[in-house]
């Protein structure tokens, strides 16, 4: 039986063999027409800001920021041999334009980055808990101290190999105590 919805369908990516049974995710043709829609919105954002990393609570187009999640999870089950919407020309695109996978792993970069600069200027890696300058630098500095504490322990973090290799190439203090507590030693 032939219907209209039915011919709306399009396969989506082709899947690799699983040891369950393979299966299909079919998009609808206005699910592809969105998406193109979503993906020119991205191409603007893109072409104003010179970078593909939307917030996800972007104001001005708050159904684009949802996008680039969604397009970043979507990826994420494509990796793992889920059923996903992602396709090969959608993922290609996607790369063509430099849109960013890890939006967590750039703003780490971006953080380091500052730290870097702090040091250069200030000869050091130790930012004040209250830094004005810089509060989202202090903020970061002690969330890695904590994100160390909980790596070392073998708790749930966010902290790497790399990444410690990075902030110890800075000289970074991993257990720095504010003077009033050390005065009181």
């Amino acid at each position: 039986m032939n219907n209209s919805r039915d011919q709306d369908m399009l396969p989506a990516a082709p899947l690799k063999e699983t040891s369950q049974k393979k299966r299909k995710r079919f998009l609808r043709a206005d699910e592809a027409d969105k998406w193109q829609e979503h993906f020119e919105d991205l191409c603007r954002f893109k072409e104003a800001h010179n970078h593909c990393l939307v917030p996800h609570t972007y104001s001005a187009n708050p159904g684009l920021g949802r996008w680039v999640k969604r397009q970043r999870y979507e990826n994420k089950l494509l990796q793992q041999n889920k059923v996903s919407s992602m396709t090969p020309e959608r993922l290609a695109l996607l790369e063509k334009i430099g849109f960013v996978w890890d939006s967590h792993q750039v703003t780490w970069n971006k953080m380091l980055g500052e730290l870097e600069d702090f040091k250069k200027k200030h000869g050091h890696c130790e930012v004040p808990s209250k830094f004005p300058e810089n509060s989202a630098l202090a903020t970061w500095v002690s969330r890695q101290r904590a994100q160390h504490k909980l790596y070392r322990k073998n708790e749930a973090n966010s902290m790497t190999e790399s990444r410690i290799a990075a902030l110890n190439k800075l000289d970074f203090k991993w257990g720095v105590r504010c003077k009033e507590e050390t005065k009181k030693k």
